[in-house]
């Protein structure tokens, strides 16, 4: 990227500022004998709960802004810090401003006081986004499986088992980077985690048979 290194300084790609973890492995107590231990009993409820905040990322300029040939690791510079995230400006030599908004039918002019990131050219300098300045959104995750044992003899058994993962069907979006190119991104898609899929639930049955 060049430029001042604080610009460089920040969380590391691996960085999950808090993550928690519940597994639960449940008999349920009930009748083990006779007909009742064959229509009520045998029950098992199984699962794990993760929940973790969203990973760090960094928004990148899409142009090569140095002049180095690299466009990969240049990032764009701030515009206004008080305007929405997920607003932006590419140049646009036409315009007065010099900026253009390219998520906007024909790339009007826009002041690029009145955006939050620009496309950046020439080196870095103090407007220049740091590393790793954003989080994607975090992670509520339940698996979770309901199982019944069939009990014929001592050594023969069937087992029933439903396994349920994101058994909430909650809604994940922070498995993956959201648009984050200032010049690149499709119109309306820059900074819009909605646009990315969150895995949902999905289930599967299972028979077991032991002898």
């Amino acid at each position: 990227m060049g430029g001042s290194r604080h610009l460089d300084y920040g969380n590391s790609d691996f960085d999950r500022r808090h993550a928690g973890a519940i597994a639960l492995l449940w008999d349920v107590r009930g009748p083990r004998q006779g007909i009742l231990g064959t229509l009520v009993g045998g029950w098992q409820l199984s699962g794990i709960a993760h929940w973790q905040t969203g990973f760090p990322f960094t928004v990148v300029n899409g142009t090569d802004r140095n002049g180095d040939g690299q466009a990969g690791p240049d990032r764009p510079d701030i515009g206004s810090l008080s305007a929405p995230l997920n607003t932006r400006a590419t140049i646009k030599s036409t315009c007065a401003t010099g900026f253009g908004n390219p998520d906007a039918a024909g790339t009007p002019c826009v002041d690029a006081a009145t955006v939050h990131f620009i496309e950046g050219s020439g080196n870095p300098n103090g407007q220049t986004v740091g590393r790793n300045t954003l989080r994607a959104p975090g992670i509520d995750n339940l698996d979770l499986a309901i199982a019944k044992r069939f009990r014929f003899t001592e050594r023969m058994n069937l087992e029933y088992r439903v396994d349920m993962f994101n058994a909430l069907n909650t809604l994940n979006l922070g498995y993956r980077v959201a648009s984050r190119t200032v010049n690149g991104s499709a119109p309306g898609s820059f900074l819009d985690f909605n646009q990315t899929a969150s895995i949902a639930r999905t289930m599967r049955m299972r028979l077991k048979f032991s002898f």
